[in-house]
Order: C-alpha cells, then structure tokens, then sequence
C-alpha cells in the first residue's frame, strides 16, 4: 500500500504526489507535512486515546459524509503509527472507506494528548497513572501497588485522593509542582519514604477509627509523623485507651484538634507537641 505526500501549503499537490513505503514514512516523515493513505493498517490506537462517544462519532460521520474536508484537518499520528489526535476522523474515514489524511509530529507529549481529547472525556490523575504503569515507569507502578492497599474488601477506596497521596510522596518534582511532575512523567517514589510511614501508622487506627483512609485523617498523621519529638507508640496508646474521642471530621485541621490532646494526654506542659503550628507551617 502507498502513501502520498501532500504539501502543506496545497491540496492540489496530491495528484503528482511520488509515493514511499509506509513503514519507511514513520521514520522518515517531516514535520509540517500532510500525507494521505488508504493503508488502514499502519495507525493504531493510542492507549490513552481510545475512548469513542456515539455523539460524536454520528456527528462527525454526518459532517464528512456532507462534506469531506479532512483533507484540512488531518489527523496526528506518531513514529509508531499511534493515533495522537483525531481517532474519531479515523474511524469514520476506515469505515466510509476514504482516504486518511495525516501529519507525524514528534512534539506531542502525554498531556497534550489529554489536552485535545478533553471535548471526548476530561482526563483525571488516575488516568496519567494508568498510561505511565503500562508504559512500564517504576515509581507509578511502585505507588499505584500503595494506593491499591487503600482498597476495602468491597473493592472501594476510602476517601482519600489520588491529590492528597501525590503531594505527600512526591520526593522530586518539578519547579510547576508535583500535579505538574505527575502528569509529565516526572514523578518519583520512594518506597520508604514518607507516604509509606503514613499509611503504615495511619493503618494501625484500623480498628479505632473507621474512616482511617479519608484524605483528612492521612493529612493529620502526616503532619504529626513531621512533627519533632512525636512517637508514634504514645499516640497509638493513647488512642485505643480513647477511641471514643474519634468521630468522622472533614478536614485536617479538624482531625489534628482531636489528635493533639489525645497524644498530650498526662504529658506535662513541657513536654506536650503542638500539631497546629506544624499545620500552620505547612498549609
């Protein structure tokens, strides 16, 4: 199957179009150009833009069936053939049988895929996750098996985000932030790192407070694990002597109100851990 070479600047150039092997084009391909196949066979779905919707499938099928201008808006591809944007042209072209109109770009990353797909379903955090532990990077995998630990025996989490547990493990991002880095691929995760001593202390309140895994109480214990002097012990202790002074709050700065007494308990003024200015310091 061969493909023709159509410049940029005009249509008409198709008609003396010289033609290359279409494997040799994906390596070969420049910027800026547009190319035209009937070789269905060289495009693939791009996992992260795989979602069809029925409206818009009907809408751009009546639209090109009324009139074909895709030869205008061709449809982004990358060195592997992955559909980078323009998935619902495809289809549409393959199963009325017209040609495909394309360009190869090098320059689309992850979130621009994400960006240019948003009128089909607005991408969330977990679906940057799903993208970078297919695609095999460590630290995604590493802290999608944490966040998996967070699942009920009902196969629900608890009411802690995705958000929440970024920012408390993000050990290296970058200068925009860690949604930033997350979403980039910049992420990394340190198995041993603080996320980790969270949720294991956090766990321990299993049985003492049910909503052990809301983003709130997470929130709490990691402050008061930052805060210096805390023993993790004496709080546990301390706890479970009060387990009646745990009732469901919505925000951390609730749950260190009821934390913080409860670790001071009998603990002369001197020695007592003030959580709230470690709140006030990192909020």
């Amino acid at each position: 199957m061969s493909i023709d070479i159509i410049s940029s600047s005009s249509i008409v150039e198709a008609k003396s179009a010289k033609k290359i092997n279409a494997s040799r084009l994906l390596f070969d391909a420049k910027e800026g150009v547009i190319y035209k196949t009937d070789d269905y066979a060289i495009f693939k779905v791009h996992r992260l833009n795989d979602h069809i919707t029925p409206q818009n499938l009907k809408k751009i099928k009546n639209s090109i069936s009324s009139n074909n201008l895709t030869h205008l808006y061709p449809i982004k591809i990358n060195r592997s053939g992955e559909i980078l944007d323009g998935h619902h042209r495809y289809k549409v072209c393959k199963d009325l049988g017209l040609s495909i109109y394309f360009m190869v770009s090098d320059q689309f990353s992850v979130r621009d895929i994400a960006r240019v797909n948003t009128a089909a379903r607005v991408w969330k955090l977990a679906d940057y996750l799903d993208y970078y532990c297919q695609a095999g990077h460590q630290s995604y995998i590493d802290f999608r098996d944490v966040y998996d630990t967070l699942l009920s025996s009902d196969g629900r989490r608890g009411r802690v985000g995705l958000t929440k547990l970024i920012n408390m493990s993000c050990s290296v991002c970058s200068s925009e932030g860690p949604m930033t880095a997350f979403k980039d691929g910049k992420f990394t995760f340190d198995k041993k790192g603080h996320l980790i001593k969270v949720l294991r202390h956090a766990r321990e309140f299993e049985f003492i407070h049910k909503e052990w895994t809301s983003g709130a109480f997470l929130g709490a214990i990691s402050l008061a694990l930052s805060t210096k002097g805390y023993d993790p012990v004496k709080m546990l202790r301390n706890a479970r002597k009060r387990a009646n002074y745990f009732f469901p709050v919505t925000t951390t700065k609730d749950y260190i109100d009821i934390l913080e007494p409860i670790y001071n308990f009998n603990t002369s003024e001197k020695h007592r851990l003030i959580f709230r200015r470690r709140y006030k310091k990192s909020f």
